[in-house]
């Protein structure tokens, strides 16, 4: 019979004490990984319902609008003037009955050629209700286009401010942010705002980042030199030249969203432009 050496102790199968340690580790990465791809995969539902939602009200509330240009190569830059209407025309009609009909805080929808700007703009008595509410009010993290509760549109020597978040997908107001690219400017150089009594041509006049103040979001002016001076003070700090005749005669329209770039301690990007009456 063998004898064991003195101080041998059989191998046992199973989990080492200094293993213990190490399995916990990978156990809390997997977890983590996991639940990082739940969170990612809900966030693009989100994002996919929020789309579906809102061109499912496009399709609804607007008609006349023409097609994309489906010659345009893959990779090109688009040319807005051709799936578009001449700029002294609205691009298409909006049913402003059946908009109503489904949220009587509608007041106007923004429209930009060839990007994903295409929204109703609503409006109601504080800055806070559509941060995280859709188009139908409700629970929404993409929120909705909203004008600053103390906004008039065709009031002179005013500014009517719209708020929309900047989101990772694209929608909303992630277009604004690209006007800092002066190229981009130059293929987009206006936007459409239909309004229930009267329609307008947007004439983009600068883009810019801001510190989040009030002071960078006028809401009125003292008058005509006050509004030349406000004018003259955002087209020199623009990322663009605008080729657009800067005229105190029309009233402004500041677009804004949040900013990445960490300008500032909490930046915002403007995009702005005057309100021109067309047909």
């Amino acid at each position: 019979m063998a004898v064991e050496p003195e101080g041998f102790r059989p191998r046992r199968r199973g989990i080492q004490k200094q293993n213990i340690p190490l399995i916990i580790l990978v156990a809390v990465l997997v977890g983590g990984v996991l639940f990082a791809g739940g969170k990612l995969g809900s966030m693009l539902l989100d994002y996919h319902r929020d789309r579906s939602a809102y061109d499912a009200l496009a399709d609804a509330a607007i008609s006349g609008l023409a097609e994309p240009n489906a010659t345009t190569e893959p990779g090109a830059t688009p040319d807005p003037s051709q799936n578009q209407k001449p700029a002294s025309e609205a691009p298409f009609s909006v049913n402003w009955e059946y908009l109503q009909g489904s949220n009587p805080d509608v007041v106007g929808w923004l429209f930009c050629a060839d990007t994903s700007i295409n929204y109703p703009v609503v409006q109601t008595s504080d800055n806070d209700f559509y941060l995280h509410r859709g188009f139908d009010k409700q629970p929404n993290n993409a929120g909705a286009l909203f004008a600053d509760y103390n906004a008039a549109i065709g009031v002179t020597y005013s500014n009517f401010i719209i708020y929309g978040h900047n989101m990772k997908d694209g929608s909303m107001f992630a277009t604004v942010e690209k006007y800092l690219d002066p190229n981009f400017y130059t293929q987009h150089p206006y936007m459409y705002f239909m309004t229930p009594t009267q329609n307008y041509r947007v004439e983009l006049i600068s883009a810019h980042i801001v510190e989040s103040s009030l002071n960078n979001y006028p809401g009125f002016f003292g008058g005509d030199g006050d509004y030349q001076q406000y004018l003259n003070e955002i087209t020199s700090r623009s990322s663009f030249y605008t080729q657009s005749s800067v005229s105190t005669g029309y009233q402004l329209m500041t677009m804004s969203t949040c900013d990445y770039s960490g300008s500032y301690t909490d930046p915002r990007c403007l995009l702005q432009g005057l309100l021109v009456p067309i047909a």
